[in-house]
């Protein structure tokens, strides 16, 4: 489904997301699995615009630089926090190793509860 407000983007569903629980985000192209919370979809769109916002050197900039990851991801599960999400699930997945930060749960739930999630 193309999708225009609040960014132009693509929204689809498939099963079994590699690499994912539920969804993700590539440039603006959002994919969802069928049974993803709605708070899924605002984590993801965030990421969209991330990608817009840096003129699409999001991907790059997600790979090469830890720092900019971990404000990229604080940003998109405060979306899902203002979207439904638990606190205590948000700062679980800030905390997934994938995302290679090594954070305490004091300090994820920190970056969640400080980290403006505005522009």
């Amino acid at each position: 489904m193309l999708r225009l407000r609040p960014l132009p983007h693509i929204t689809r569903t498939a099963d079994n997301i590699e690499g994912s629980v539920w969804g993700k985000a590539n440039g603006p192209v959002i994919t969802l699995e069928a049974d993803a919370p709605g708070y899924v979809y605002q984590h993801e769109l965030e990421h969209v615009k991330q990608w817009y916002m840096t003129l699409a050197f999001h991907g790059f900039l997600y790979k090469f630089s830890k720092r900019y990851r971990l404000w990229s991801e604080v940003r998109a599960y405060k979306q899902s926090i203002a979207h439904g999400r638990t606190l205590q699930s948000a700062t679980l997945g800030v905390m997934w190793a994938g995302y290679g930060f090594d954070l305490s749960s004091e300090t994820a739930r920190g970056l969640l509860a400080t980290l403006p999630c505005g522009p």
